[in-house]
């Protein structure tokens, strides 16, 4: 392995590739070994430095970047140099479903955790087997960000490395193209250079090839496709191959046919709340699911001839990972209310954040404490609270599990959820300084977990509310509910909510709208 890495430095140093781009104000600089008949094993590595603006802490919210690797290569390992802990950055690597070309992505969901503008992508890896002869990679990424007003930026940018020697004959410079693909047509036209090969896909079927002629012309006939049916168009020569996507029934994919131009904005909103959501301590495969819909989220948004089905089908990965990112965390009653204001008991504040701490799955447990029996509902998550040390008795041995919990109880437990030590520190003023909840209190005070009613009171024995524990809870997770989002995409089923009420995000935040 050291030899490899010598190996990789050695080409690193000696051979590179590199394009630099200005988009959204970002700097991005990709170096890429040159490539000269590489094969199987071969080692290949690549690094990715991106330079934020000056005032990126000022006017962006969160940053992320897809990058596609070419399909000869295998990723091993990818590294992000920039300061930030594992708590402030996903990195992921998932693989696209066409063609199984790796995606790598990187997330920061809050640029603020960045301690300087710059910082770099190190990607480390082999060619795959059954690879011989490589002259010339292509790498794509996308970089896209979510400014403070809340507007998705995104643009995709592709690099191809130099060729040591012996470069391979070169394309005549035009684009491949198809022609509009009509309702019932079985044969489809298009341009391309001349003698080159030519083979359509539905999905990983073959339905059709055939050859360009003299002139760039070619003709493939095929049986009729379904309106709205996605074909792929590969075509062949000795430079490589180039990749042309058509839908029946739209404009081909190509410079000069026209695309798709619907709308997008919904890939746009779902990614600018995704990016947002911190999926740290998460399942890994919550993770994958995550960031390969973002990573097809960018690249559709940034393609400029992405067809109808293209762009359902990143809308459809994007809705089931908005479930799996912001699963509800409390419901209604089957009556359809919610009842915002009522108390919640200390069984019903267990159960919420026990499966919360269990990554939204059941739980089980045993408690010590005598008033509840193991055949109770809550049961289990008392105990698995009880074995966190999220919770505590009475001094005679009971939970009291149907009691209205207090906000001073509710802020011991939100601390010990989020970790937060007591402080000694307390801004309330009817928090006096020997009450047993001070140090919690203050803690979940200045994480900005929990306020008071805006005079300088906590109200530490009044009973929290289940709008209140919804409001806190976001808070600890960092669901901040985005509003446009919500009211573009939300559904209210509850009669006694409405958007007068202080929580009424809040709470279809914690319900997990949409659903």
């Amino acid at each position: 392995m050291k030899r490899r890495m010598c190996t990789l430095l050695a080409l690193l140093l000696i051979f590179t590739s590199t394009a630099v781009y200005a988009a959204e104000d970002i700097q991005s600089r990709l170096n890429l070994p040159a490539t000269y008949k590489q094969k199987a094993s071969d080692p290949y590595g690549m690094e990715l430095n991106i330079t934020l603006p000056s005032d990126y802490q000022s006017n962006l919210k969160t940053f992320s970047l897809s990058f596609l690797v070419d399909k000869t290569i295998h990723i091993d390992k990818a590294t992000f140099v920039g300061g930030l802990t594992d708590n402030d950055y996903r990195l992921m690597s998932t693989k696209t479903d066409s063609s199984k070309q790796e995606i790598v992505t990187l997330v920061i969901p809050d640029v603020k955790a960045l301690a300087s503008r710059d910082f770099t992508l190190k990607m480390s890896g082999k060619f795959k087997k059954g690879v011989k002869n490589v002259d010339q990679v292509t790498m794509s990424y996308v970089i896209a960000t979510v400014d403070k007003q809340g507007k998705n930026h995104s643009v995709q940018k592709d690099v191809t490395s130099d060729t040591g020697k012996g470069a391979p004959v070169a394309p005549s410079g035009k684009k491949s193209t198809v022609d509009p693909i009509a309702e019932g047509a079985n044969t489809l036209t298009g341009t391309a250079t001349a003698r080159a090969g030519v083979r359509v896909y539905r999905g990983k079927t073959l339905i059709g090839r055939g050859l360009a002629d003299n002139d760039g012309r070619f003709s493939v006939v095929i049986n009729p496709q379904p309106v709205g049916t996605a074909l792929r168009f590969l075509f062949t020569t000795k430079a490589g191959e180039e990749e042309v996507m058509a839908t029946v029934g739209e404009g081909a994919g190509g410079a000069d046919a026209a695309p798709y131009t619907g709308d997008k904005k919904k890939i746009d909103d779902y990614l600018r709340v995704l990016t947002s959501v911190n999926m740290h301590g998460r399942e890994k495969v919550d993770q994958l699911q995550v960031n390969a819909a973002v990573a097809t989220g960018q690249f559709i948004l940034a393609k400029e001839d992405a067809g109808m089905t293209d762009i359902a089908n990143a809308e459809s990965s994007l809705s089931e990972a908005m479930k799996v990112a912001r699963p509800p965390f409390v419901t209604g009653y089957p009556n359809g209310t919610f009842k915002p204001t009522k108390a919640m008991t200390r069984a019903e504040v267990s159960s919420v954040i026990a499966r919360i701490a269990n990554g939204n799955k059941p739980v089980a447990g045993y408690t010590s404490f005598k008033d509840v029996d193991d055949s109770q509902w809550f049961a289990a998550s008392v105990g698995f609270m009880e074995k966190r040390g999220f919770i505590s008795g009475y001094q005679d041995g009971s939970f009291k599990p149907h009691q209205s919990i207090t906000r001073a109880e509710f802020a011991r437990i939100l601390a010990a959820y989020a970790g937060l030590e007591p402080t000694e520190g307390n801004s309330f003023t009817d928090v006096k300084k020997n009450h047993w909840a001070k140090g919690y209190i203050g803690a979940v005070g200045q994480a900005g977990l929990m306020n008071g009613n805006g005079k300088g009171r906590f109200n530490p024995s009044a009973k929290i509310t289940r709008q209140e524990v919804c409001a806190a809870l976001n808070k600890a997770l960092e669901r901040k509910p985005d509003k446009d989002f919500l009211d573009t995409y939300g559904n209210n089923p509850f009669k006694d909510v409405n958007k007068k009420m202080w929580s009424y995000y809040d709470i279809l935040e914690a319900t997990g709208q949409p659903q």
